[in-house]
């Protein structure tokens, strides 16, 4: 049996505007035709990364694994990452430099992926098309990373990896405006496979396997399904010592509380983390892709006085929007929450399996 999932609310006032979304989303596909990737990038093998729901499934730390993986099989210089660059206020094609460039310009979740992985060519453009041949313009790139790319409907990866989590499954979920699906299950018809995200780590073989006949089921397709779980690694200081320094979060008072501020789609599974080591977590929940404005930091720095703690935490995508430790922060110390995506083993097998399944059908085999 599956472990249970609390329904996810819905905007029932909304039922009579699914049809009206429906329709828009038919007019789309039908008036745009789909191109594979190969008529733009004949030389370099395409893998994209995607979802059905809208806000966040992991896509990014996804597409970290993803290149990881590709550069072991093909070499680090030789694969890339674009995406749109999600949040920017440019527009057009953009190199992303780990140190010159800045959220703003290139949005935070590139600008992570290039800090995370400076041998690795990065860009943005929201035309993907045009963003791949500037790359291998540039680059002599063998497989280019596609993040966030399965409603980008020109154009079609060599692969394409459907992603849904697990406490958020397609059916108990439904179409805007009602529910938070961008599209029908029976869209994941377009993938290559399909990677259940955020799987809590304890489930039986049994468990899993119930849950993967049911995402087959809602979505009419016999698409190989993989588990993942997030990986929290060990946090590290940014900005300079403050008052009550530790080199890590670990060695401070495991009593002590803690200020975790982000800005990220869904942070319980974070606070749920660090509330294991025995602190008192005091959220500061933003929007995801929300910017630390100066309310904000003042919002940190006082709660940080009020329960007399020294360290806030935020993730490496917050870190990419923060830029720099504020002056209000001097006497806090100011950790960055490392997320990496780790793989379980399912009823079709690991990241061994996956591995081998993706490089088989992308053709790196």
């Amino acid at each position: 049996m599956v472990q249970k999932i609390r329904p996810m609310k819905k905007r029932l006032w909304a039922i009579p505007l699914v049809p009206l979304y429906a329709l828009g989303v038919w007019i789309h596909r039908f008036l745009t035709r789909a191109k594979p990737s190969s008529d733009c990038a004949p030389t370099a093998v395409t893998i994209g990364i995607g979802n059905l729901h809208v806000g966040g499934t992991g896509k990014t730390p996804t597409s970290l694994f993803i290149l990881d993986l590709l550069s072991s099989v093909l070499g680090t210089n030789t694969v890339g990452y674009l995406s749109r660059g999600y949040g920017r206020t440019t527009q057009g094609f953009q190199w992303v430099d780990r140190v010159k460039s800045t959220a703003d310009g290139v949005g935070d979740e590139a600008l992570m992926v290039s800090k995370k992985r400076p041998q690795n060519p990065v860009a943005v453009c929201e035309n993907r098309t045009e963003g791949l041949r500037h790359m291998l313009a540039t680059y002599a790139l063998h497989a280019i990373v596609l993040d966030d790319v399965f409603q980008h409907r020109p154009l079609l990866p060599t692969f394409s990896l459907l992603l849904c989590p697990f406490d958020r499954p397609w059916w108990l979920d439904s179409l805007l405006p009602v529910g938070n699906l961008r599209e029908s299950p029976r869209a994941a018809r377009r993938a290559h496979c399909l990677l259940v995200t955020g799987t809590p780590s304890h489930l039986t073989m049994e468990e899993l396997h119930d849950f993967s006949v049911r995402l087959k089921k809602s979505s009419q397709t016999q698409l190989p399904v993989f588990f993942s779980t997030w990986a929290y690694d060990q946090p590290y200081l940014v900005g300079g010592q403050g008052i009550g320094y530790s080199s890590t979060l670990k060695e401070t008072q495991s009593n002590s509380s803690l200020i975790c501020a982000t800005g990220i789609a869904h942070p319980k599974g974070l606070h749920d983390y660090l509330k294991q080591s025995g602190r008192t977590v005091h959220p500061v929940v933003l929007s995801d892709h929300a910017p630390f404005d100066f309310k904000t930091i003042e919002l940190v720095a006082h709660l940080a006085e009020t329960h007399h703690s020294r360290s806030v935490i935020i993730t490496e995508k917050d870190w990419a929007r923060l830029g720099r430790k504020p002056a209000r922060w001097n006497a806090i110390n100011l950790y960055v929450q490392p997320i990496q995506l780790h793989f379980l083993e399912g009823p079709e097998g690991g990241q061994e399996v996956f591995a081998s399944y993706l490089c088989s059908h992308a053709g790196l085999l």
